[in-house]
């Protein structure tokens, strides 16, 4: 995870510092105020909280659900326990580390642990999402034929997070602890500032900005392909199947579910990807001419990466009728009593309500 408050890259080759760009105040401290880190703090705290209550509910409601053991919405409970994932070893460590420590005290193990969960939780979201859309993009372009693989990609959910848990490892043990005067910081050490600069652009164009076109491509196609099935001609009158309408309804709500929690993630991504990569290409002079400013940057990425989590069961809950019903079966579940319609008397034989009459 990219770090502002040591916005230093070391090489391993001289394993030196360039302590000379640390002749003023760099640290949290004196970038922001009390009340200003008391803010952030309250923001943070209220975004892990709306986010672990969400996820944890939305994988309750689907694991309990009968009605939602569905290909998509077994990918949707996976892509809520990478929400988790960041939730409960990210913000609370990172919030800590930076806004009230200002100090890493967790050690090197943590250190690569958090790097690791939360490039895992990144990487596993995006595959997921890609996912999603090519399985959606051949249900309904193609409904016939995806029958017979459409369990396979249940398999491919799987594989995704092998592949997500392979690459986190590789990068985690760039991970260090690192001592700077009083403090100690988590940062990554990279070999060379070419090996970063090939890195973060490969990784960030493969991992995330073609899946995203991709998968732009794929709803814009898949939405296109509903709207033209959803009304035919006939005999040169437009006329409405109406057999299929409710289906391709469902469909294209579904669709649009999806597209947003993809616009959100990459709302919410983009801007801290983006900032990662130019802060590899800048030199360390424009760096630490714009140190406080790219503070209240990072600040404001590191809130939009965690609201991507939060934000998540709220789009599940206002625009999936499933889920609300589901969350509703689940909240007010009925009593054994309240579907008691008739308690007899002793000794007295019980007379269906249906047979009474009422003339």
């Amino acid at each position: 995870m990219l770090n502002f408050s040591l916005n230093v890259t070391t090489n391993s080759t001289n394993g030196t510092f360039q302590a000379s760009a640390f002749e003023t105040c760099y640290f949290i401290k004196c970038m922001f105020s009390d009340g200003e880190r008391a803010a952030i703090i309250f923001v943070f705290f209220a975004t892990f909280l709306i986010s672990l209550v969400g996820n944890s509910f939305v994988c309750h409601i689907i694991a309990k659900s009968r009605k939602l053991k569905s290909c998509t919405n077994f990918s949707i409970l996976n892509l809520s326990i990478a929400d988790l994932l960041l939730t409960i070893f990210c913000i609370p460590v990172i919030t800590i580390d930076l806004y009230i420590v200002a100090d890493w005290v967790y050690g090197l193990f943590i250190c690569r642990l958090v790097a690791f969960l939360q490039n895992t939780a990144v990487v596993s979201s995006i595959l997921i999402l890609l996912t999603i859309s090519i399985e959606k993009f051949l249900v309904v372009c193609y409904p016939f034929q995806s029958r017979v693989y459409r369990n396979f990609f249940r398999y491919i959910i799987y594989i995704v997070w092998i592949l997500a848990i392979v690459d986190s490892a590789a990068i985690c043990i760039l991970k260090k602890t690192v001592p700077f005067g009083e403090k100690t910081y988590c940062i990554f050490e990279w070999p060379s500032l070419r090996f970063q600069k090939i890195y973060l652009m490969g990784h960030g164009t493969g991992l995330f900005f073609l899946p995203l076109l991709l998968m732009t491509c794929l709803h814009t196609a898949t939405i296109y392909v509903i709207q033209k099935k959803t009304t035919h001609r006939i005999n040169g009158s437009k006329t409405t199947i109406r057999t299929n309408v409710r289906k391709l309804r469902q469909k294209r709500k579904a669709v649009t579910i999806l597209v947003m929690i993809v616009v959100l993630f990459t709302i919410s991504w983009g801007p801290f990807l983006s900032l990662s990569i130019w802060e590899a290409f800048a030199d360390l002079e424009k760096k630490m001419a714009l140190y406080k400013t790219l503070n209240q940057m990072f600040v404001v990425c590191l809130w939009m990466m965690f609201l991507n989590a939060a934000g998540h069961p709220v789009i599940y809950c206002f625009l999936g009728k499933e889920y609300r019903k589901a969350m509703k079966q689940s909240l007010w579940k009925k009593t054994p009593s309240s579907n008691t319609r008739f308690t007899p008397r002793d000794n007295q034989p019980a007379i269906p309500l249906r047979n009474i009459d009422h003339s």
